[in-house]
C-alpha cells in the first residue's frame, strides 16, 4: 500500500528482511561459483580411461567475484532509475525493492479488466504471431531431437562462436569432455527456454490481472525460443546448392503461393452474369493458374536442392511473409492508431479529443489572456489524465466533486459524468459546451466466448468477413446494421467529459468553424437572459405537514376559493392547505401497485367496496381543483387518476399502467401520466407522458377524445408534461418538452400556434417543465434544467424571466410545477430540490 503510510517499526522490519534475503543469495552464490565450482573431481568424473575430469574444472568460471560484478552492475541501474537518480531514495528503494511487486500481487484480486482466459491468446493472435508460431515451431523441434537424439546439439556447429571451439580445443585436438559438457548446458538452455514460455503463459493465464502490457513478458519468451529455431533454421540451409540452383527464389514462392490461395478460397464461385461476378471467377480462374505454376516451380526446385532445403526455403519465405504483417501491423499501431480504441492495446487509453480539447483552451487562452494564463477548473472524473495536462496552465483549479461558485467562475470548466448533476446549475446559462471522449476501451465483443461462436467467425461468410476487417484493417462492423462501419463518435466504451466555454469566449472561438454542440445565441435564451427581473418570494410553504416535511414536491393547485393541493410526491401524498397557508390534510400514503401489499398497499375499508391500494399513491405528480372543488390527482407511476371530494374521500379512479408505444390508443392505458387540468367545460385534460398524447375525460372518468401521439409535426408530442387551460377562451397550452416548445390548442384540442422555448434542452427523468395561464393571458412556464420561470405573452413573445440556481427567496433548485390563485394572482411555485413551495407576486 502507501509507503508513506508506514511506521518506522515496518521500515525497519521490511529493511531487515530485504537484508536477510540479500545476505541468503549472496551466500547461495558464493557456494555455487566457489566451493561447488572449485571442488575436486568425483568419482562421477571420471572417463572411460580412468581419468578425471580435470579439464572441466579449467573451464572459464564465472566466479563469485563475476556475480558481485553483474549484480552490482543490477543494482545500479535499479537505484538510480527507481530513485529518480537518488531524488527520492525512500519511497524509490521501497517502491522498486518490494513496492512494485507487492502492488502487482494486490491487483490479482481486483482482477482489472475482468477479461477472459484467452486473453492473452487473442493479443498474441493478433499482434505477436511472428514469435508465436516461430516459438511453437521451436518448442516442437526441440521436443522432438530431445525424444529421437541422445547427442542431439540445440547449436549448429557452424554457428559456435569461436571463443567455445577455443575452450574446447587443446594442441589442436577437440577435448571431447568439454564439448560435451557445453552441449549439456546448451541442451539445458534449449529445456529452459520451452519452460520459460510456457510457465509465463500459464503464469499470465492463471492471474487475476490480465492486462495488455503484460503480454511484453510472453513476448519476450517467444522471441528468444523462436529466434533460435530461426537462426538454425538458416544455418542448416546449404546455400551453396541454393545460389547454383537459384532456388532462393523459394523464399518469395511462399508469399506469393499464400496469397493466390487466398485468391482462390476467399470467396465463392457465382454462375450471376453480372459483370462484378464474372470479374471474380476470372480473377479466381487465375489465382489456380497461379498456384498450379508455382507448386510446378517448387517441385522443379526440390528436384535441384532437395526436399529439406526447398522446405527451408519456403519456410523462411513464410517467416518473411509473417515479418511484413509484423512492420504493417507495428506502424499501424504506433503512427496511425495511436491512440485509437480500434487497437486491442490501447486500453483505457486518452482519446484524441483530449488534445483537441486542450488545443481549443490554448486558443482560446492565447486570444485572450496571453499564453496559458487562463483559468481552468477540472474535476476528479476528468483528472485522468487531464491533471497532467493542467500543470501547464498555471492558473487552473481542481473541485474534485464539490463544485463551488469559485471555481465555477472560471473561463472554462471541464466535468465528467459523475458531476454534471451538480456543475450544471452553474454553467448551464451562461456557457456553451462540448462533449468529447476522454478515455475509452477496445471492442469487448470477444467476451463470453463460445466454441460455436468460435467456429462460426471461420464458417460463417459474413462473420469471417467482420473477423477480416478487424484483424487486417482494424475495422467494425456496426452491430446494429453490418452494411457500415462503428462511427469512432459513438463507441460504446468510453468515458466522456464536457468543456463547458463562457458564451463570450466561445464566441470569439468558435468563429474559426468548430460549431458548439450547444448553438450559441439561441433567440429564446438571449430574451431570456435579457429581460430577467429579480423578484422575492412573498412567502414559502416548506413546514412540516402532519409530521412530515415536504419531499420533492412536484406540482401544486388552486381551487376557486384559494385551497391549495401540493403533490408531495417524495412522500407520496397530497397536501392539503387553506387559502392562508394553513394545513388542512394530508391524503395518501406509498402503494406501488405492481408489488401489491409489498409495495405498501392497504385495502382502505376491509370488505368494503375500495380495493387495494385505492386513495394511495406511487409518486404523484399531478393535481387539479374543478368548480365543484373535487381533488383530481394523476397517480404517476400507478399510471391512474383518482379523484377525492372536497374532504379528502375517493369517488373516482380509472387507468392501468401500460404503454400505447406513442401512438393514439387504449385511453385507459396510462404510461406516467404527468400535468391535468380542468377545461372550460369541467372535463379533465390528462397529459399522458410516456404515451405522447393529451386525453380529454369526463368527470367521471369517459373519454370524451384523446389527440397526439409521437411527432414534431403541430398536434404531435414528444413528451408532453404540463397542461393549463387558459381562462379567458379556453385555449389549451402544452409544455411539449422534448419538443421544446409551447404548443396552444383550441378547446376542440385541435392545434393553433406553436412557439419554441427558452430552455428544456435536458431529458432527465426530473426536469419536468409546467405552465399555468394568468387573467390577462400570459403564460407562465417554468424552466427546471435553468432555474427558472419564463414569462410569455399570448402571442409566444418572452416577456420577463426570474429565478437563478440557490435556497435564497429569489433562488429555485429544480422549479417544477406552477399554478396561479385565481382570487389574489399569487403564483406559486413547487421548487422540488429546496423541498418547498414560494409564493411570488404576480409580473405586471
Amino acid at each position: 500500500d502507501n509507503i508513506n503510510g508506514w511506521t518506522t517499526g515496518e521500515m525497519s522490519l521490511t529493511a531487515g528482511l530485504v537484508l536477510f534475503l540479500t545476505l541468503i543469495s549472496v551466500v547461495v552464490a558464493y557456494v555455487w561459483f566457489e566451493i561447488l565450482a572449485k571442488a575436486p573431481p568425483t568419482a562421477k568424473g571420471k572417463q572411460e580411461d580412468g581419468t578425471a575430469d580435470a579439464e572441466l574444472s579449467q573451464l572459464p568460471n564465472f566466479g563469485i567475484w563475476g556475480w558481485l560484478k553483474a549484480m552490482g552492475a543490477f543494482w545500479l541501474i535499479q537505484i538510480l532509475f527507481f530513485t529518480t537518480f537518488l531524488t527520492n531514495i525512500r519511497n524509490g528503494l521501497a517502491t522498486g525493492i518490494v513496492g512494485s511487486l507487492g502492488y502487482w500481487l494486490a491487483q490479482q484480486e481486483v482482477a482489472r479488466g475482468g477479461q477472459p482466459w484467452y486473453y492473452y491468446l487473442m493479443l498474441g493472435a493478433l499482434y505477436e504471431f511472428l514469435p508465436w508460431i516461430l516459438s511453437g515451431v521451436g518448442i516442437v523441434v526441440i521436443l522432438y531431437w530431445l525424444l529421437t537424439s541422445r547427442n542431439w546439439d540445440p547449436v549448429v556447429a557452424a554457428d559456435l562462436p569461436r571463443t567455445v571451439h577455443a575452450e574446447v580445443t587443446k594442441g589442436g585436438k577437440v577435448d571431447q569432455s568439454a564439448a560435451e559438457h557445453l552441449r549439456t548446458v546448451r541442451l539445458y538452455f534449449a529445456i529452459f527456454g520451452i519452460w520459460w514460455v510456457l510457465a509465463t503463459w500459464g503464469a499470465y493465464t492463471v492471474a487475476g490481472e490480465k492486462m495488455h502490457w503484460l503480454m511484453t513478458h510472453m513476448a519476450l519468451t517467444m522471441c528468444v525460443v523462436g529466434g533460435w529455431w530461426f537462426g538454425r533454421l538458416l544455418w542448416r540451409i546449404d546455400w551453396a546448392t541454393v545460389w547454383t540452383h537459384r532456388a532462393y527464389w523459394l523464399i518469395g514462392v511462399t508469399p506469393a503461393l499464400v496469397l493466390a490461395l487466398l485468391a482462390l478460397f476467399g470467396a465463392t464461385p457465382s454462375i450471376d452474369r453480372s459483370l462484378s461476378a464474372m470479374a471474380g471467377n476470372m480473377q479466381r480462374i487465375l489465382a489456380l493458374l497461379l498456384v498450379v505454376g508455382l507448386l510446378y516451380a517448387i517441385w522443379r526446385w526440390n528436384e535441384s536442392v532437395g526436399w529439406r532445403n526447398a522446405l527451408r526455403l519456403l519456410s523462411v519465405g513464410f517467416v518473411a511473409l509473417l515479418f511484413l504483417l509484423t512492420i504493417r501491423f507495428s506502424y499501424m499501431l504506433t503512427y496511425i492508431n495511436y491512440d485509437l480504441a480500434t487497437e486491442y492495446l490501447v486500453y483505457a487509453h486518452a482519446s484524441p479529443d483530449v488534445k483537441r480539447a486542450l488545443s481549443e483552451i490554448d486558443a482560446i487562452s492565447e486570444r485572450t489572456v496571453g499564453d496559458r494564463d487562463i483559468v481552468v477548473a477540472y474535476d476528479n472524473e476528468s483528472s485522468w489524465p487531464l491533471s497532467w495536462y493542467m500543470r501547464l496552465y498555471p492558473n487552473h483549479k481542481f473541485y474534485g466533486s464539490t463544485p463551488n461558485s469559485d471555481s465555477m467562475s472560471a473561463p472554462i470548466v471541464i466535468v465528467g459524468p459523475e458531476n454534471y448533476d451538480k456543475v450544471h446549475p452553474y454553467v448551464m446559462r451562461d456557457y456553451v459546451k462540448r462533449t468529447y471522449r476522454l478515455v475509452w476501451w477496445p471492442d469487448m465483443d470477444y467476451f463470453n466466448m463460445t466454441w460455436d461462436r468460435f467456429f462460426n467467425a471461420f464458417f460463417d461468410p459474413q462473420q469471417r468477413e467482420r473477423v477480416l476487417q478487424i484483424v487486417f484493417y482494424r475495422r467494425y462492423r456496426d452491430t446494429g446494421d453490418y452494411s457500415r462501419f462503428r462511427d469512432l463518435a459513438q463507441w460504446p466504451h468510453r468515458h466522456e467529459f464536457e468543456m463547458w466555454v463562457r458564451r463570450d469566449l466561445a464566441a470569439q472561438i468558435w468563429d474559426l468553424g468548430v460549431a458548439p454542440t450547444v448553438q450559441v445565441g439561441n433567440t429564446k435564451d438571449d430574451q431570456a437572459i435579457d429581460r430577467e427581473i429579480e423578484i422575492s418570494a412573498l412567502a414559502s410553504y416548506n413546514a412540516t405537514y402532519d409530521g412530515l416535511p415536504l419531499l420533492t414536491p412536484r406540482e401544486i393547485a388552486v381551487s376557486s376559493d384559494g385551497t391549495r393541493a401540493i403533490a408531495d410526491s417524495g412522500n407520496h401524498r397530497i397536501v392539503v392547505l387553506n387559502a392562508n397557508g394553513d394545513f388542512v390534510r394530508a391524503i395518501g400514503s406509498r402503494c406501488n401497485l405492481a408489488e401489491g401489499e409489498a409495495g405498501g398497499c392497504i385495502d382502505p375499508d376491509g370488505s368494503g367496496p375500495l380495493a387495494l391500494g385505492d386513495g394511495q399513491f406511487n409518486e404523484p405528480w399531478g393535481v387539479a381543483y374543478d368548480q365543484a372543488g373535487r381533488l383530481y390527482v394523476s397517480d404517476t407511476w400507478n399510471g391512474r387518476i383518482q379523484v377525492f371530494d372536497g374532504e379528502g374521500k375517493l369517488l373516482e379512479k380509472w387507468g392501468t399502467f401500460n404503454t400505447t408505444n406513442g401512438e393514439l390508443g387504449d385511453a385507459y392505458a396510462l404510461f406516467g401520466p404527468r400535468g391535468i387540468a380542468i377545461d372550460m367545460d369541467g372535463n379533465l385534460l390528462v397529459a399522458d407522458t410516456g404515451n405522447k398524447r393529451i386525453i380529454k375525460y369526463s368527470p367521471s372518468g369517459e373519454l370524451i377524445q384523446q389527440v397526439g401521439g409521437g411527432g414534431v409535426v403541430g398536434g404531435r408530442f414528444e413528451e408532453p408534461v404540463g397542461v393549463a387551460v387558459s381562462p379567458t377562451d379556453g385555449a389549451v397550452y402544452v409544455a411539449d418538452t422534448w419538443n421544446q416548445r409551447v404548443q396552444k390548442l383550441s378547446p376542440a384540442l385541435e392545434f393553433i400556434a406553436e412557439w419554441p422555448t427558452a430552455g428544456w434542452d435536458s431529458q432527465d427523468i426530473y426536469d419536468k417543465p409546467y405552465l399555468d395561464v394568468a387573467a390577462n393571458g400570459d403564460v407562465y412556464v417554468t424552466d427546471p434544467q435553468f432555474y427558472r420561470v419564463v414569462i410569455y405573452q399570448p402571442d409566444g413573445e418572452i416577456k420577463a424571466s426570474f429565478g437563478t440556481f440557490g435556497t435564497g427567496t429569489t433562488n429555485f433548485d429544480l422549479p417544477t410545477g406552477i399554478a396561479i390563485d385565481p382570487t389574489s394572482g399569487v403564483i406559486l411555485i413547487t421548487d422540488a430540490n429546496n423541498n418547498r413551495v414560494q409564493l411570488f407576486p404576480p409580473v405586471q
